[in-house]
């Protein structure tokens, strides 16, 4: 159950089962990896999103919108899969975001992050010990008709176009080492638009910026690592995102610090303050988030999260990623808090 104060000019209060949560967003899936021999398996994974406040589908009411995809898995050169799939993004940010893609996040500064899937995409992942690495090639990332308010922060764009090979293309790639003790990652992300729909580039809130050229660009680069103490853990990053178009260009800068804390193996608090600047807009915003969670055994756990949003005088931020319609009029603050279930099974 959420609660978010400030909303919109009137600056009242929504309490909601919002459709996302403050931990793992809720799905359901298929994993399937079946051996052909002792070095290639043949792997695959069909995975939905639940929105529990309406039953609904996710990701603009797919049947698999978070992936969907078949190939290959070999000891010597890593894997090679088709279809819907996650941007390296995604991957490169495992470690350096600790609080990940919760209701109050990276995803509250740039809702792309936790929606960073390609359809009609190639992929390719290996690791070497500590070292991993990948790539993403999409030949048009987004075929659907639905919204941008369905899919939020993702874009729509027309998909494959036999006249414009660069329609709607998008490609990632990534490289991370990770460590007991220290991981660092690096990541980069591009998406082109085209020429026959609209791109959604969600800035400041609600802003969008069209891209309806397919030489039209909006192109994401971030950096991060973490460090462990025993029990403690922090992770720091910088994610800059630039969106390049024949009408105008915008940068996005957004720099983050989180922590986490093991007071006990059932008992855990972790959190974090981000900031975003957007010289565009000459806006910019700090966000302050608190997570406590308790875990009743490996699949049962409860928690409480708290996230503040600081908004400069032109900003609207909304502190929620937990759906549309709860943003702050610009200039305002916003407090919102979360409290739920998680059980894995």
């Amino acid at each position: 159950m959420e609660n978010v104060t400030n909303v919109g000019p009137g600056e009242g209060t929504v309490t909601r089962v919002p459709s996302t949560t403050g931990s793992v967003p809720s799905n359901v899936g298929l994993d399937l990896r079946r051996s052909v021999d002792d070095s290639i398996a043949v792997v695959g994974k069909a995975e939905m999103g639940i929105y529990l406040d309406s039953g609904s589908s996710g990701q603009g009411s797919r049947l698999f919108g978070r992936q969907i995809y078949i190939g290959l898995d070999s000891r010597r050169f890593g894997s090679v899969t088709f279809g819907r799939q996650y941007s390296m993004l995604l991957y490169a940010l495992g470690g350096g975001d600790i609080l990940g893609p919760n209701i109050q996040g990276i995803g509250s500064f740039d809702a792309y992050i936790p929606n960073a899937r390609h359809d009609n995409s190639v992929v390719w992942r290996t690791k070497f010990d500590k070292l991993s690495l990948g790539a993403h090639y999409s030949f048009g990332r987004d075929a659907s008709t639905t919204s941008s308010v369905s899919v939020p922060g993702s874009g729509i764009c027309g998909g494959e176009d036999p006249g414009d090979a660069s329609r709607c293309r998008s490609w990632s790639a990534m490289a991370k080492y990770d460590d007991p003790r220290f991981g660092v990652a690096v990541a980069v992300d591009n998406q082109n638009g085209g020429s026959a729909t609209t791109q959604a580039n969600l800035f400041n809130g609600a802003s969008l910026i069209p891209m309806p050229s397919s030489s039209d660009e909006d192109r994401r680069i971030t950096a991060n690592g973490y460090v462990r103490f025993g029990a403690l853990k922090l992770a720091g990053g910088w994610l800059g995102r630039k969106v390049s178009t024949t009408s105008r260009d915008v940068t996005q800068d957004m720099t983050w610090l989180q922590g986490e804390y093991a007071i006990t193996p059932k008992v855990v608090v972790d959190g974090g303050f981000f900031h975003v600047e957007n010289d565009d807009q000459d806006t910019k915003a700090n966000l302050y988030v608190i997570r406590g969670s308790y875990r009743f055994d490996d699949r049962l756990s409860t928690y409480l999260s708290l996230g503040w949003v600081d908004n400069g005088e032109d900003a609207a931020y909304g502190v929620s990623t937990g759906g549309g319609g709860v943003s702050p009029a610009p200039g305002n603050s916003q407090l919102g808090s979360m409290v739920g279930v998680r059980y894995r099974f």
